[in-house]
């Protein structure tokens, strides 16, 4: 078998390449995660903390508490869905 001169330095030069460190691991290293809260993620948000500073009536809210332990909180449901509509209709979007 002969062995050329072009040969040993391609079979040097693979050897010394897989000597070096891969630059790819060290990319993958300097990646940061990040997250982003969409818009409609910060008017959540926003609601809470509204509603966490807000202060309720807390004898209205002591009642309503009480009146669905026993079973005799009544909701209208037509209501309910006007109110809901009304406020999706006057949302921006």
């Amino acid at each position: 078998m002969r062995i050329n001169n072009n040969d040993v330095n391609r079979i040097i030069s693979i050897y010394n390449k897989n000597l070096r460190p891969d630059n790819s691991k060290e990319v993958k290293k300097n990646i940061n995660d990040k997250v982003e809260i969409s818009k409609t993620g910060k008017e959540i948000a926003r609601y809470i903390d509204v509603a966490k500073n807000t202060d309720i009536k807390s004898n209205r809210a002591g009642e309503i508490k009480e009146l669905i332990k026993q079973n005799k909180y009544n909701i209208d449901s037509e209501k309910l869905a006007e109110s809901i509509l009304k406020h999706i209709k006057e949302r921006d979007f």
